[in-house]
């Protein structure tokens, strides 16, 4: 079978101006929600995600949104988005080839954490709703963020089938003197622009040895959040932790908090 009648004609002659005449179409590895493909021409090659998920059309548009975010904060290497197709649903990415971790690898990487963190949002949120994962994310900007995690972050997660199934009284009444207490629990910090879904899955180790993000759920919001989210599935070398802390200390109180925001 010829390379380029993998792709759907449409797709093919979408993509064909950003490759050259296509020469190799194959999977990549990680996509557990959609189709991932390697597309390979004469002139170069883009990643090129198809979607599975009936949502995939707004899944891509979010994901391309929270990239292009991440990417103009400078602080870290993204891919840049390419190509935003609507039937079928696709998203093209630039390739970002794969290289090894060099001895700095995991202190230049919480360094630049921290610098992506500076990036202020004006509220909590972010302009669009999005997903982490496959499962929708709310975005409502909101002035105050203790406001913001207890309605969009935990309460919606609460509102879960999953979760309705799994919670007795008991437990819904300690979720409630917890969101009484939340305003107090939280750091007293502005909003910070962060990946949202920061686990080893979501990162890459490029050719000249430098982190690159993928795959966020992009929005203002503590930036501890992505600590919690690194920790929570590990991968992540203590180097990162303490070169990240070094550039940005944290408050005190942090492994509470790291708790709080795992809950999530």
């Amino acid at each position: 079978m010829k390379p380029d009648t993998m792709l759907d004609p449409s797709l093919r002659r979408a993509v064909q101006p950003l490759v050259g005449p296509i020469e190799e179409v194959r999977p990549l590895g990680g996509g557990s929600i959609n189709d991932v493909r390697l597309v390979r021409g004469r002139r170069g090659s883009v990643v090129l995600k198809l979607g599975r998920e009936p949502r995939a059309r707004a899944m891509f548009a979010a994901e391309a949104e929270g990239l292009t975010a991440l990417r103009q904060a400078g602080a870290l290497r993204v891919p840049e988005v390419l190509l935003l197709h609507d039937e079928p649903p696709a998203l093209a990415l630039e390739y970002i080839a794969p290289g090894r971790p060099d001895g700095r690898f995991w202190a230049t990487f919480g360094e630049s954490l921290a610098l992506l963190h500076r990036t202020r949002g004006r509220a909590f949120g972010f302009p669009h709703d999005n997903f982490i994962g496959s499962l929708p994310q709310k975005n409502t900007l909101t002035a105050d963020g203790a406001e913001f995690y207890r309605r969009y972050r935990l309460e919606a997660q609460l509102a879960m089938p999953g979760c309705q199934r799994l919670l007795d009284r008991g437990d819904r009444r300690a979720f409630e003197r917890l969101f009484r207490r939340l305003p107090d629990l939280l750091p007293d910090e502005p909003p910070a622009l962060i990946h949202g879904d920061l686990w080893s899955g979501n990162f890459l180790c490029d050719a000249s040895g430098r982190a690159a993000l993928i795959d966020p759920a992009t929005c203002w919001c503590y930036r501890e959040m992505d600590i919690a989210m690194a920790q929570l599935f590990g991968g992540f070398a203590p180097a990162f932790f303490e070169a990240y802390a070094a550039a940005w200390p944290h408050e005190p109180g942090l492994p509470d908090r790291i708790d709080l925001f795992q809950l999530y």
